[in-house]
């Protein structure tokens, strides 16, 4: 029993780890792996010394994604995440065999569409984590109210509904439920991706979120597709970039 325990504890906190968690972003590697070229699957592999699937971009810094008081995408310093994936795709079309260009392009992908990663300026709750109520209503308990953190919410929470999966099959179930929009996802530039995303993050911070906020089962429910959906564009387009460098 107490081996149980300590078992669970480890996995929430692996969950609870950095942008996105150490599910997340290996699901991100492996369903990208899945929609690479031949090409791009023997070069990453090449640069990396392993299948792209799995690489290590945990453990890599994580980035920030920044927008202005009208949500257009900003750069902003040195951990922005536009910004380092524009300077790993320059790096990369010099030289192919750059792992650390690879493995930055990777993590940066990935950051820029986390929500927990935003950053916009003049809203306050996107600089600090706070605290949300979320309806918990589980059978056999009493139907309450739990308090969770902005940023675990993102980060962690929904993840635990795929813990028992491993990141293979993560990849392979959101794959499931969006590679029907591959195409609408892949279409446009970096630059352009941004834009999605802050158009994502708008309709996230329209809320007027505030310490304390109360989510409805409902609401808890929608941001799960939207967790997924934003996992799924993640891939999806690094791959893009991938196999337009090494096409």
């Amino acid at each position: 029993m107490k081996k149980s325990i300590l078992t669970l504890s480890l996995l929430l906190f692996t969950l609870s780890a950095g942008a996105w968690n150490k599910l997340s972003l290996p699901a991100i590697t492996a369903l990208t792996a899945q929609h690479l070229t031949p090409e791009a699957a023997l070069a990453t592999k090449a640069a990396l010394g392993t299948d792209f699937a799995e690489c290590n971009i945990t453990d890599r810094p994580k980035y920030l994604f920044h927008l202005d008081e009208e949500y257009s995408p900003v750069c902003e310093g040195q951990n922005d995440a536009l910004l380092v994936i524009g300077e790993a795709v320059e790096r990369l079309n010099k030289n192919k065999g750059d792992k650390e260009a690879i493995l930055s392009l990777a993590r940066a992908v990935a950051d820029m569409h986390s929500v927990a990663n935003v950053r916009i300026k003049g809203n306050d709750m996107s600089y600090n984590d706070f605290t949300v109520r979320r309806w918990n209503n589980r059978n056999g308990k009493m139907a309450r109210y739990k308090d969770c953190g902005w940023r675990f919410l993102w980060n962690s929470y929904y993840a635990y509904k795929h813990a028992i999966l491993t990141a293979e099959l993560y990849a392979e179930d959101i794959n499931l439920y969006h590679i029907n929009r591959l195409d609408d996802f892949q279409k446009g530039t970096p630059a352009e991706w941004a834009k999605d995303m802050a158009a994502e993050s708008r309709v996230i911070y329209s809320r007027e979120l505030k310490d304390n906020y109360v989510l409805s089962q409902e609401d808890v429910n929608y941001w799960a597709f939207t967790h997924d959906r934003l996992l799924a564009k993640a891939s999806y387009r690094l791959a893009a970039i991938l196999n337009q460098i090494f096409k």
